[in-house]
This record gives C-alpha cells, sequence and structure tokens, in this order.
C-alpha cells in the first residue's frame, strides 16, 4: 500500500529518534491511517524496523493506550464508512 500525505514529517539527518517517530504515528492517526510499521517507514523514509518498532511500542506505554486501542479506533471509523457505503447503495437502488 503505497501512502502518499502531504505534510508528513520529513527528515533529513541520519538516525532515527523516539520524537520522530512519534510526530510520525500522531499523523498517521490523524489521517485516519492505521500506524504500522510500514506506514511510519514511508513517511520518516528511513529508519530500522527494530528501531521504529521498539519506539512505536515506547509510545503506546508513554500513553496509556494499547496498540490496540488505536486500531480499534481505526477499525471503528472503517466500519462506519463501509455502513455508509452499504446505505448509499441501497438508497440508490
Amino acid at each position: 500500500m503505497k501512502i502518499k500525505l502531504e505534510n508528513a514529517v520529513k527528515l533529513g539527518r541520519p538516525g532515527i529518534t523516539y520524537a520522530d517517530v512519534k510526530k510520525a504515528i500522531e499523523f498517521l492517526i490523524k489521517k485516519k491511517v492505521e500506524p504500522t510499521l510500514k506506514n511510519i517507514k514511508d513517511i520518516l523514509k528511513y529508519g530500522g524496523s527494530t528501531t521504529i518498532s521498539q519506539y512505536r511500542a515506547k509510545y503506546y506505554t508513554e500513553n496509556g493506550t494499547s496498540k490496540n486501542k488505536s486500531i480499534d479506533y481505526l477499525n471503528g471509523w472503517r466500519d462506519a464508512m463501509k455502513a455508509m457505503k452499504v446505505f448509499i447503495q441501497d438508497n440508490n437502488k
């Protein structure tokens, strides 16, 4: 899945920081895109999978949420959009 996001975090220095991953996660959640490892890497354009995964786990721990809470929110949003699509299709028959 190729993601093209405007105003994504763009960094031009070597080495990834927790702040970089945190900004990317918050940006993805704001755009209602699941903050998967691949999506975070697509935004940051660099960084090792292990480091990003560790910082992502730290983000969820520090924010008192589980990874699943963000994913559940996004899945709920997707379910609502699917239901709306069905509703529109049914009403256009």
